[in-house]
């Protein structure tokens, strides 16, 4: 936790007690709000905090724009990559050469393996491994905790405040 907040929250509490008791006020009087609003400074880091977490939130989006285009422009250069290498494959073929030695690189072509072009509908199932998963049927546990009945290898964990940001 920021120690600017907890430093805040901690003001903001040992005030809000402090008034509460001298003014006879419930702690959660809006007028007691209101004054502790104008007198300590959480509400306003607060929101320059929740400003920053929007901030890095459209940073984190702007970098996401960016990792899909240099995936976009990796695959590019894999295309090259994979054309140029071609043409080597190509020229070599042609010329029946098996290997070139150079000062910088040495080429050398070969047969690959055939490759195996499989149609699965057509496929007999002789042919063919079954492959079995499992999930969690969430629903299903849902009603079941619902009803009271925790299954095995369930744990309920303590729900977690939701913070919701609006910017004006």
């Amino acid at each position: 936790m920021d120690d600017r907040i907890s430093r805040d929250v901690f003001i903001w509490q040992t005030l809000r007690e402090r008034l509460a008791v001298q003014h006879e006020m419930d702690e959660a009087d809006p007028s007691l709000i209101d004054t502790l609003d104008g007198e300590t400074t959480l509400n306003e880091n607060l929101g320059k905090v929740a400003m920053s977490a929007k901030e890095k939130e459209a940073f984190a989006d702007a970098v996401d724009a960016m990792i899909a285009d240099l995936k976009l422009r990796k695959a590019r250069f894999l295309r090259s990559a994979e054309y140029m290498r071609n043409q080597i494959a190509w020229a070599m073929q042609e010329t029946g050469q098996t290997s070139i030695k150079l000062a910088h690189v040495t080429l050398s072509c070969r047969m690959g393996k055939p490759k195996m072009l499989i149609d699965e509908e057509r496929l007999p199932m002789d042919f063919k491994k079954s492959k079995v998963t499992y999930s969690p049927d969430k629903e299903l546990i849902q009603d079941a905790i619902d009803r009271g009945d925790v299954p095995e290898g369930v744990q309920i964990d303590n729900a977690m405040p939701v913070l919701t940001l609006k910017v004006k």
